[in-house]
């Protein structure tokens, strides 16, 4: 997946309600209850300040309060396409250079506790997803219990999109959820549909208005480029009700090309296929024509040898015979001393 396309897909989680989505329908975990979720606000991603000479950037982070504590909790947020083996000591990673963010900038004071920090990974490539969720397990299994205790304990909260259950998506009805269904459409037509349940979702012009827009070019520059790769797509579409208009007029037109273009491809192939077997047919019949012959002109000569010149009838039987005839008259050559007999029609 080119930046581009990654980029609009993390901007569809720069919306508070796709994100209050994603918590609540795809995290089980009983802090999730506990959240304000309507007090979502995003936070800068740069880890580290340029005036360290290096900046690194976490995908999205976000803090919210707790529904009775004073206290804030932040959300790290990382989407990938690729699976990571050691994407739990990156997350680790990550969480520590946030701290020290806050730390440097005064947002907590010495005295104050850290905020909880919880780190989400979502993916949705293609390869599965084996890399463990907890730093020990990146550690060796006997590792004696006295350097155990040295170890990190970290973990991250795991949205596998590949393999999340088709009957919990169905009862899903958030924003996050929407994003999921798109990127499991398998075919334009079904495209089609969701695109325009999601235009009447978002009808909202006011509200949703940049919501619209992210999906718009997440569908353009992701989802149709793989569920319509042949597809010309248009660059001016900016807006979901321009792309379920552009999908509504050129849908049935895509796929009577792609069926013309299948016919074609077909016969093409069918008349390839078609001459490379008549071809090898071809030599196949030529070569057991070639050893019927050789096996004639053997007989022949063997014959003349023993017989001398053979009269015509003989040699127009000869040259008619098949392999049987061949095999059975070079039998007979060996047991009698008669032209007569070798040509005999009896069995």
């Amino acid at each position: 997946m080119s930046f581009a396309q990654d980029q609009s897909y993390r901007s569809l989680l720069s919306h508070p309600e796709v994100v209050a989505s994603l918590l609540t329908e795809f995290i089980d975990a009983p802090w999730v209850q506990e959240l304000a979720l309507e007090t979502l606000e995003p936070v800068d991603t740069a880890l580290v300040s340029a005036e360290f000479g290096v900046e690194r950037r976490c995908d999205l982070l976000w803090r919210l309060k707790h529904h009775k504590e004073w206290w804030y909790v932040y959300l790290l947020i990382e989407a990938q396409n690729e699976p990571q083996a050691f994407m739990a000591l990156r997350t680790w990673v990550y969480c520590g250079l946030v701290y020290q963010r806050l730390i440097t900038q005064k947002l907590i004071r010495p005295t104050e506790p850290l905020p909880p920090l919880i780190p989400i990974v979502i993916y949705h490539g293609a390869r599965p997803w084996r890399a463990p969720t907890h730093t020990e397990a990146l550690f060796p299994i006997d590792l004696p219990e006295s350097l155990r205790e040295a170890i990190p304990r970290h973990r991250y909260w795991l949205i596998d999109e590949t393999v999340w259950p088709a009957e919990r998506l169905e009862k899903a009805h958030g924003l996050f959820a929407e994003i999921v269904r798109l990127e499991r459409c398998r075919d334009v037509t079904e495209l089609r549909e969701r695109v325009a349940q999601l235009k009447a979702r978002l009808r909202d012009g006011a509200k949703y208005s940049e919501l619209r827009r992210h999906f718009t070019v997440w569908l353009r520059r992701v989802v149709l480029r793989r569920v319509a790769p042949r597809a010309t797509i248009p660059d001016h579409c900016d807006d979901l009700e321009e792309m379920h208009a552009m999908l509504a007029e050129t849908v049935e037109r895509w796929v009577e090309e792609w069926k013309t273009q299948g016919l074609q491809q077909g016969l093409q192939q069918g008349l390839q296929q078609g001459l490379q077997q008549g071809l090898q047919q071809g030599l196949q019949e030529g070569i057991e024509k070639g050893l019927l012959e050789g096996e004639r002109l053997i007989l022949r000569l063997q014959l003349q040898s023993k017989f001398g010149t053979l009269p015509e009838d003989y040699l127009q039987r000869l040259a008619q015979a098949d392999r049987c005839q061949i095999e059975r008259w070079a039998t007979r050559l060996l047991q009698t001393q008669s032209l007569d007999a070798i040509f005999s029609e009896e069995t």
